[in-house]
C-alpha cells in the first residue's frame, strides 16, 4: 500500500513497437496534476529545478506539503489523461 498519491499530467508520445511498448515522457515543461492523502485531493503544479529535482507547488505558489509514508506516483498523458503511462 501506499500513503500518497500523486498524479502528475506531461506531453509524452507512445511508440508501439514488436519489442512492446515505448513511452517518451517530456518533463521538461512540467505541468498540472493532483495530490491525494488522507481522503483529500489538492490540485498542484510541478516542474523540475536545475538539478532535475521535482518541485511541486500548491495552485496558490506554495510548497506542497507530503504527509509521511509511501508516495506512489502516476504520469498521466496530457491530451489523454485516462491512462496512467509510467508508474513509479
Amino acid at each position: 500500500g501506499f500513503t500518497n498519491l500523486l498524479l502528475l499530467t506531461c506531453e509524452s508520445s507512445i511508440y508501439n513497437k514488436v519489442t512492446g511498448t515505448e513511452y517518451d515522457l517530456n518533463t521538461a515543461n512540467g505541468g498540472a496534476g493532483y495530490y491525494v492523502s488522507e481522503g483529500h485531493s489538492v490540485e498542484i503544479t510541478w516542474t523540475r529545478d536545475a538539478d532535475g529535482n521535482l518541485v511541486l507547488l500548491e495552485k496558490d505558489g506554495a510548497p506542497l506539503q507530503i504527509n509521511r509514508g509511501s508516495t506512489y506516483i502516476g504520469m498521466l498523458d496530457l491530451v489523454n489523461s485516462s491512462s496512467v503511462l509510467i508508474v513509479e
